[in-house]
């Protein structure tokens, strides 16, 4: 993952603790990942395509020389 798209972990046990607080059931950060999730929840058909890059990328990186 590029290292702009990283979430300190600081942040990230912050923002996982307030939504805890608030009594959230999912808890969607950054912004970016929480655009792709509503994408996914409003239209998952325009979301598939993300979908299958992301499992190609996976398949590499877990496929042994």
């Amino acid at each position: 993952m590029p290292p702009w798209l990283m979430v300190d972990a600081k942040k990230a046990a912050r923002l996982i603790l307030r939504g805890v607080a608030r009594n959230r059931a999912i808890i969607v950060f950054p912004i970016y990942s929480r655009m792709f999730w509503w994408l996914n929840r409003i239209h998952p058909s325009l979301y598939a395509p993300f979908n299958r890059l992301a499992m190609i990328d996976f398949r590499k990186s877990i496929r042994k020389p």
